[in-house]
């Protein structure tokens, strides 16, 4: 048996270190990047709320309520059937790539002028079931 001292890593321990690092950059990258399609997901899901927030106001309120959005704005606005609408903005560089109304009956059964759904920043949509009212994003 020889007594040798280790000074360094083996070329084996050196590919496995390599390989370690590589998977992690993989794995952290895409998400340390991708923090745009992060907010206009969340910016989505603010979105739907406030969809579903005009349907119940509607059937509670047994008055319709509707709610406007503008392609390449940053805000849209829930007329919630008084002269009081309320206007609400997203976060910075997060648009609306649709311009439509969704208008809900007091069974909250949707109409829209050109579509039931909204594009968020190109990244995901908000899609509202004509016949049924349900909010969904993907």
């Amino acid at each position: 048996m020889s007594n040798r001292m280790s000074k360094g890593l083996t070329f084996i321990e050196l590919i496995v270190v390599i390989a370690i690092v590589g998977v992690l950059a993989v794995i952290i990258i895409p998400r340390v990047i991708s923090t745009g399609s992060i907010s206009a997901q969340q910016s989505a899901q603010m979105v739907a709320a406030d969809i579903r927030k005009a349907r119940d106001l509607a059937m509670a309120d047994t008055a319709s309520h509707s709610i406007t959005f503008t392609s390449g704005s940053g805000n849209y606005t829930i007329d919630q059937g008084t002269a009081n609408a309320q206007t609400v903005s997203l976060p910075s560089g997060v648009t609306i790539n649709t311009s439509t109304t969704i208008t809900f009956s007091t069974s909250g059964v949707p109409t829209g002028s050109s579509g039931l759904v909204v594009s968020v920043s190109g990244v995901t949509t908000v899609t509202v079931v004509q016949t049924t009212g349900r909010v969904t994003v993907p």
